[in-house]
């Protein structure tokens, strides 16, 4: 459930966990005033964290902003 216009942290959390990437491929997720960030254990080139980024920005928009490192 959206919160306005805007997903809630659980909903980008679970697309993440569950849809975007493999359970083993992440390390910690947090959250921060204005990003969120997402560790990944083998740190991913940046065209993956670009690709990545977009999927995300396709499933909620870019009113958010993830950043996977």
């Amino acid at each position: 459930m959206c919160v306005g216009d805007f997903p809630t942290l659980q909903e980008i959390k679970y697309f993440i966990e569950k849809e975007l990437l493999k359970p083993n491929e992440i390390e910690d997720i947090q959250c921060g005033f204005s990003a969120i960030v997402v560790y990944l254990k083998k740190r991913p080139s940046i065209e993956r964290s670009l690709e990545l980024r977009d999927k995300v920005y396709k499933a909620f928009g870019k009113k958010i902003t993830v950043i996977f490192v």
